[in-house]
Protein backbone atom coordinates (compact mmCIF):
# COMPACT_ATOMS: atom_id res chain seq x y z
CA UNK A 1 0.00 0.00 0.00
CA UNK A 2 1.37 3.44 -0.90
CA UNK A 3 2.31 5.98 1.73
CA UNK A 4 -0.20 8.45 0.33
CA UNK A 5 -3.04 5.96 0.61
CA UNK A 6 -2.00 5.22 4.19
CA UNK A 7 -2.03 8.96 4.87
CA UNK A 8 -5.54 9.29 3.41
CA UNK A 9 -6.75 6.36 5.52
CA UNK A 10 -5.21 8.00 8.60
CA UNK A 11 -6.89 11.40 8.12
CA UNK A 12 -10.14 9.97 6.74
CA UNK A 13 -12.02 9.59 10.08
CA UNK A 14 -11.12 13.15 11.09
CA UNK A 15 -12.16 14.77 7.79
CA UNK A 16 -15.24 12.66 7.03
CA UNK A 17 -16.68 13.68 10.41
CA UNK A 18 -17.46 17.18 9.06
CA UNK A 19 -19.12 15.73 5.96
CA UNK A 20 -21.48 13.70 8.15
CA UNK A 21 -22.61 16.41 10.61
CA UNK A 22 -25.67 17.58 8.61
CA UNK A 23 -28.31 14.96 7.87
CA UNK A 24 -28.80 16.35 4.35
CA UNK A 25 -25.97 14.91 2.20
CA UNK A 26 -25.49 17.96 -0.06
CA UNK A 27 -25.16 20.25 2.97
CA UNK A 28 -22.69 17.83 4.48
CA UNK A 29 -20.68 17.87 1.28
CA UNK A 30 -20.52 21.67 1.30
CA UNK A 31 -19.75 21.86 5.03
CA UNK A 32 -17.04 19.23 4.72
CA UNK A 33 -15.50 21.03 1.76
CA UNK A 34 -15.65 24.27 3.72
CA UNK A 35 -13.83 22.78 6.71
CA UNK A 36 -11.30 21.06 4.43
CA UNK A 37 -10.73 24.36 2.61
CA UNK A 38 -10.27 26.19 5.91
CA UNK A 39 -7.70 23.61 7.02
CA UNK A 40 -5.86 24.00 3.70
CA UNK A 41 -5.89 27.78 3.90
CA UNK A 42 -4.65 27.82 7.50
CA UNK A 43 -1.89 25.27 6.84
CA UNK A 44 -0.84 27.25 3.78
CA UNK A 45 -0.86 30.58 5.62
CA UNK A 46 1.17 29.15 8.50
CA UNK A 47 3.67 27.74 6.00
CA UNK A 48 3.90 31.10 4.25
CA UNK A 49 4.47 32.96 7.53
CA UNK A 50 7.17 30.51 8.63
CA UNK A 51 8.99 30.78 5.29
CA UNK A 52 8.72 34.57 5.38
CA UNK A 53 10.06 34.79 8.93
CA UNK A 54 12.92 32.44 8.12
CA UNK A 55 13.85 34.56 5.07
CA UNK A 56 12.79 37.96 6.46
CA UNK A 57 16.20 39.59 6.03
CA UNK A 58 16.25 38.58 2.36
CA UNK A 59 12.74 39.96 1.71
CA UNK A 60 13.64 43.17 3.55
CA UNK A 61 16.81 43.51 1.49
CA UNK A 62 14.86 43.09 -1.76
CA UNK A 63 12.26 45.69 -0.73
CA UNK A 64 14.94 48.13 0.45
CA UNK A 65 16.89 47.76 -2.80
CA UNK A 66 13.77 48.31 -4.88
CA UNK A 67 12.73 51.43 -2.94
CA UNK A 68 16.23 52.93 -2.92
CA UNK A 69 16.65 52.50 -6.68
CA UNK A 70 13.18 53.89 -7.34
CA UNK A 71 13.98 56.95 -5.22
CA UNK A 72 17.31 57.38 -7.05
CA UNK A 73 15.56 57.31 -10.43
CA UNK A 74 13.13 60.02 -9.34
CA UNK A 75 15.98 62.14 -7.95
CA UNK A 76 17.76 61.75 -11.30
CA UNK A 77 14.70 63.17 -13.03
CA UNK A 78 14.69 66.09 -10.59
CA UNK A 79 18.31 66.80 -11.56
CA UNK A 80 17.40 66.33 -15.26
CA UNK A 81 19.97 63.59 -15.75
CA UNK A 82 18.63 61.17 -18.34
CA UNK A 83 21.68 58.90 -18.10
CA UNK A 84 21.42 58.56 -14.31
CA UNK A 85 17.67 58.07 -14.55
CA UNK A 86 18.03 55.21 -17.02
CA UNK A 87 20.68 53.50 -14.90
CA UNK A 88 18.72 53.89 -11.64
CA UNK A 89 15.43 52.92 -13.30
CA UNK A 90 17.01 49.77 -14.76
CA UNK A 91 18.24 48.80 -11.29
CA UNK A 92 14.81 49.60 -9.81
CA UNK A 93 13.08 47.43 -12.43
CA UNK A 94 15.45 44.53 -11.74
CA UNK A 95 14.86 44.88 -8.01
CA UNK A 96 11.10 45.04 -8.59
CA UNK A 97 11.27 41.84 -10.65
CA UNK A 98 13.20 40.06 -7.90
CA UNK A 99 10.74 41.29 -5.27
CA UNK A 100 7.73 40.35 -7.38
CA UNK A 101 8.90 36.80 -8.07
CA UNK A 102 10.04 36.28 -4.48
CA UNK A 103 6.55 37.34 -3.35
CA UNK A 104 4.97 35.05 -5.94
CA UNK A 105 7.09 32.13 -4.71
CA UNK A 106 6.12 32.97 -1.13
CA UNK A 107 2.43 32.86 -2.07
CA UNK A 108 2.92 29.61 -3.98
CA UNK A 109 4.29 28.06 -0.80
CA UNK A 110 0.84 28.50 0.74
CA UNK A 111 -0.81 26.27 -1.87
CA UNK A 112 0.89 22.97 -1.00
CA UNK A 113 -2.08 21.51 0.99
CA UNK A 114 -4.43 21.70 -2.03
CA UNK A 115 -3.14 18.62 -3.91
CA UNK A 116 -3.40 16.55 -0.73
CA UNK A 117 -6.95 17.75 -0.11
CA UNK A 118 -7.93 17.01 -3.71
CA UNK A 119 -6.28 13.60 -3.44
CA UNK A 120 -8.29 12.78 -0.34
CA UNK A 121 -11.49 14.05 -1.99
CA UNK A 122 -10.74 11.84 -4.99
CA UNK A 123 -10.14 8.91 -2.66
CA UNK A 124 -13.49 9.52 -0.95
CA UNK A 125 -15.78 11.18 -3.54
CA UNK A 126 -14.43 10.28 -6.98
CA UNK A 127 -17.82 9.05 -8.24
CA UNK A 128 -19.91 11.88 -6.76
CA UNK A 129 -21.17 14.50 -9.23
CA UNK A 130 -23.71 17.31 -9.05
CA UNK A 131 -25.82 18.53 -11.97
CA UNK A 132 -25.08 22.14 -12.84
CA UNK A 133 -28.53 23.55 -13.38
CA UNK A 134 -29.78 24.64 -16.00
CA UNK A 135 -27.08 23.00 -18.15
CA UNK A 136 -26.38 19.34 -18.72
CA UNK A 137 -22.91 19.67 -17.17
CA UNK A 138 -21.97 18.00 -13.93
CA UNK A 139 -19.57 19.16 -11.23
CA UNK A 140 -17.31 16.79 -9.35
CA UNK A 141 -15.52 17.32 -6.07
CA UNK A 142 -12.99 19.68 -7.69
CA UNK A 143 -15.75 21.99 -8.98
CA UNK A 144 -17.08 22.32 -5.44
CA UNK A 145 -13.79 22.45 -3.51
CA UNK A 146 -11.97 25.11 -5.57
CA UNK A 147 -14.65 27.86 -5.35
CA UNK A 148 -15.10 27.21 -1.61
CA UNK A 149 -11.31 27.32 -1.15
CA UNK A 150 -11.09 30.65 -3.00
CA UNK A 151 -13.96 32.09 -0.97
CA UNK A 152 -12.39 31.05 2.33
CA UNK A 153 -8.99 32.39 1.22
CA UNK A 154 -10.62 35.74 0.41
CA UNK A 155 -12.44 35.83 3.74
CA UNK A 156 -9.26 34.99 5.64
CA UNK A 157 -7.51 37.77 3.72
CA UNK A 158 -9.97 40.23 5.24
CA UNK A 159 -9.66 38.80 8.75
CA UNK A 160 -5.94 38.08 8.73
CA UNK A 161 -5.08 41.75 9.26
CA UNK A 162 -6.41 41.34 12.79
CA UNK A 163 -4.49 38.12 13.51
CA UNK A 164 -0.99 39.17 14.56
CA UNK A 165 0.76 35.81 14.06
CA UNK A 166 -0.39 35.68 10.41
CA UNK A 167 1.13 39.07 9.60
CA UNK A 168 3.73 39.36 6.90
CA UNK A 169 5.12 42.82 6.45
CA UNK A 170 8.03 45.11 6.04
CA UNK A 171 7.71 47.02 9.31
CA UNK A 172 11.44 46.70 10.00
CA UNK A 173 12.52 48.55 6.87
CA UNK A 174 14.69 51.53 7.64
CA UNK A 175 12.85 54.80 7.50
CA UNK A 176 14.20 56.94 4.70
CA UNK A 177 12.81 59.39 2.24
CA UNK A 178 10.97 57.54 -0.49
CA UNK A 179 9.97 59.73 -3.39
CA UNK A 180 6.93 59.04 -5.50
CA UNK A 181 5.94 60.35 -8.91
CA UNK A 182 3.58 62.77 -7.14
CA UNK A 183 6.55 64.23 -5.27
CA UNK A 184 8.23 64.84 -8.62
CA UNK A 185 5.13 66.66 -9.86
CA UNK A 186 4.93 68.75 -6.67
CA UNK A 187 8.60 69.77 -6.87
CA UNK A 188 8.25 70.80 -10.52
CA UNK A 189 5.25 73.00 -9.55
CA UNK A 190 7.30 74.66 -6.80
CA UNK A 191 9.88 75.88 -9.33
Amino acid sequence: MSYLLQFYLLIDPLLIFFFRIPKIPILGFYLGNGVLSLICVLLGEITMVLIYRYNKSYFDQLNQEMLQNHTLSIKAILFKSKEHYKAANTLANEAFGKTFFASLALFASSLWPIPFALGWLSFRFNEVTFPLWPTSFELGYVGVFIPIYILIRMLLGKVKKKISWLQIGDSSLEEEEILSWQDLHKKSEEK
